[in-house]
């Protein structure tokens, strides 16, 4: 789905739709306008729920957190945690900061 100019509507029936996947491996989200802050959350949402397969996330040139980066980025931490299959998440080209670095940071020490 990389490249789509899926926006954070988007995301958040996306993420509807993850909540009940249970088969769903790998998915790049790459080079879309999703995610601001409410676009991590709708995803985090959804995939934090229980999900035990996804084991690869491009989230590259997203977006991520040029609005408000302590939403999004602790959206992000949260699917970091809870989503237990992960095994690779890209985040390049994203507005993380230092901030956001931390955050995650804290939620890889917690898997």
């Amino acid at each position: 789905l990389g490249q789509n100019l899926i926006t954070a509507r988007g995301a958040q029936h996306l993420g509807s739709a993850l909540r009940l996947n249970a088969k769903l491996r790998t998915l790049s989200l790459r080079e879309n306008r999703l995610l601001g802050p409410f676009g991590v959350q709708y995803l985090s949402a959804g995939l934090s729920n229980g999900n035990q397969t996804l084991t690869a996330l491009d989230l590259s040139h997203c977006r991520m957190c040029l609005r408000d980066a302590r939403h999004g980025v602790h959206a992000l931490a949260e699917l970091v945690r809870r989503c237990r299959s992960l095994r690779a998440l890209q985040l390049r080209g994203n507005l993380i900061r230092e901030y956001g670095a931390i955050q995650l940071a804290r939620a890889l020490a917690c898997t």
